[in-house]
């Protein structure tokens, strides 16, 4: 929900040039995060995910 409102704001002109977003989680988390942003169609065109 986060990224898409970061999205949204940016595309409204609420919010400048987005040069990138940061998702900060615990090791543990780290795979099922990045696991559940890589199966979120939107997230996946929007953003270029990095681990």
């Amino acid at each position: 929900m986060v990224l898409a409102q970061v999205f949204q704001d940016h595309v409204t002109g609420a919010r400048s040039t987005i040069r990138g977003v940061v998702v900060l989680v615990s090791v543990q988390e780290q795979r099922d995060v990045l696991q559940m942003l890589e199966q979120d169609v939107l997230v996946r065109a929007r953003y270029r995910l990095q681990d």
